[in-house]
């Protein structure tokens, strides 16, 4: 698949063959689903938590003798059945919701997605993204210019979310600027996940990253 290259200004400047397994996957709706509701099992943390009657406190005596009363037999006040007793059935926090998927499923799933990112034009490839100091007005700047030259998107407008590639020799100034911008998200080829592709609108990608992020599948 061939797509355009642009400089920092925003301007064309040639062509770059990405590979079509990477980037020339067909989509897959159910892929993309299961991968991401697996990715989103581990993200959740269970905080809800209930005792049992083994954890509640009290109860060490039975409440009342066990004939003659005229009252129901009972043998403990930490019964789930009296105030104050323990829960049946209720959340634990000792939960475990991960679920588990094949490697090469999760790596085709990241595919698919960078796939229809580069089919709906959301993808782009930069020559260079750099900052002559480590400013986020600057690093904001050149976001603005970007994604009004390429994205169509208005320079006073609300911006979209934007993904950013970074090579891990190239993380300085530019890496640290683009890190406070609420809407962008800096990272590192090989740490990209499908969650990410899928939640941000824009990607760019640097060249020289793109046989890094190639290599990872």
């Amino acid at each position: 698949m061939k797509v355009k290259v642009y400089t920092k200004e925003g301007k064309q400047n040639g062509t770059v063959e990405l590979p079509d397994s990477v980037f020339g996957v067909p989509m897959n709706n159910d892929l993309l689903h299961q991968a991401m509701s697996v990715m989103l099992s581990r993200r959740r943390q269970p905080r809800a938590h209930t005792k049992t009657r083994e954890e509640v406190r009290g109860g060490g005596r039975k409440p009342w003798r066990q004939k003659g009363t005229g009252f129901a037999r009972h043998g403990s006040r930490r019964s789930p059945i009296w105030k104050g007793g323990g829960v049946t059935f209720g959340p634990r926090k000792d939960k475990r919701f991960a679920k588990r998927i094949p490697d090469a499923m999760k790596k085709k799933a990241l595919a698919v997605a960078l796939s229809q990112k580069a089919r709906d034009e959301e993808l782009a490839v930069i020559e260079k993204i750099s900052v002559s100091q480590p400013k986020t007005k600057e690093a904001a700047l050149l976001l603005t210019t970007l994604l009004a030259s390429i994205f169509k998107v208005e320079k006073k407008a609300k911006k979209p979310s934007v993904l950013i590639a970074f090579a891990k020799e190239n993380q300085g100034q530019a890496f640290r600027a683009v890190r406070n911008i609420p809407y962008a998200q800096a990272f590192r080829p090989e740490n990209l996940n499908l969650l990410e592709v899928l939640e941000y609108r824009y990607i760019l990608i640097p060249k020289e990253t793109v046989d890094d992020l190639v290599k990872r599948f």
